[in-house]
C-alpha cells in the first residue's frame, strides 16, 4: 500500500494497471477495505482498465481522523477527488459500492468533469428509521466494548445485539474473515461513518 497525506490526513491505496490505460476509482464499504475489490480489481485489469482503489477515512489503513467532518460523504468525496487528481486517475470511472456508492453520487455532484461514468453498486440511501433507531440506541454501549476489547469485540457484541443479521448463515471461515476484517476499521470509522450514513440525505 502507499499513502497519500491529504490535508493533513493519511489515505491508504494501492494503484494496479497500465498509466495509459482508462482509469477506475474504487470506493469500498462501511467498515471495508481496499481488499473488498479484488477480485473486481482482476476483472478490470484484464478488461485493460487500471484501478485505483483507496482505504476511505478511519478504514484499512488509512489514518482515523478524530472529528465527525472528515468522514462526511461529501468530505471523503473530496480527499478522493484530490487523491485520484495527484495520480492522475482523472476523469475516472467512479464505482462505488454501499456507503462507497454515497461517497461515488457525491463525487459525481461535486466534482463532475473529473467523473468519466458513475457505477453504483448497492449504493447507500441512508439508513433506516428503525436502523438508526438501533445504531444510535447501542452506540454508547460499543464505545465501551471497543475501550475494554477493541473491535474484534465490537464486532462481537454486534453479533449479540443482533446487529449482524444473516452473520449465522456464514460458514465459519467466512464468519472468521468477516470478523477480521471488520476489526480493521477504527472506532472512528465506525462511529463517524456510521452517523454520516445515519444523517445523510438522498442524492439520487
Amino acid at each position: 500500500m502507499d499513502i497519500a497525506t491529504i490535508d493533513g490526513s493519511e489515505i491508504a491505496y494501492r494503484v494496479a494497471g497500465s498509466a495509459s490505460a482508462l482509469p477506475v476509482l474504487l470506493i469500498h464499504g462501511y467498515t471495508g477495505t481496499h481488499r473488498n475489490w479484488a477480485l473486481t480489481v482482476k476483472l478490470l485489469l484484464a478488461a485493460g482498465y487500471r484501478t485505483l482503489s483507496p482505504d476511505d477515512p478511519g478504514h484499512g489503513q488509512s489514518g482515523a481522523p478524530t472529528e465527525f467532518e472528515s468522514y462526511e460523504f461529501g468530505h471523503v468525496a473530496d480527499t478522493l477527488h484530490q487523491l485520484a487528481r495527484g495520480l492522475d486517475f482523472e476523469p475516472a470511472v467512479v464505482m462505488g459500492h454501499s456507503m462507497g456508492g454515497a461517497i461515488a453520487e457525491d463525487s459525481v455532484l461535486r466534482h463532475r468533469s473529473a467523473v468519466r461514468a458513475l457505477v453504483l453498486v448497492g449504493s447507500a440511501g441512508g439508513a433506516s428509521g428503525s436502523e438508526r433507531e438501533a445504531m444510535a440506541q447501542h452506540i454508547d454501549d460499543l464505545r465501551d466494548v471497543n475501550r475494554r476489547g477493541g473491535m474484534t469485540a465490537v464486532f462481537d457484541r454486534q453479533v449479540v445485539l443482533g446487529l449482524r443479521p444473516g452473520i449465522e448463515s456464514l460458514n465459519e471461515p467466512m464468519r472468521d474473515l468477516t470478523r477480521s476484517e471488520f476489526a480493521k476499521t477504527s472506532w472512528e470509522g465506525y462511529e463517524f461513518g456510521g452517523l454520516a450514513l445515519r444523517t445523510r440525505t438522498e442524492t439520487l
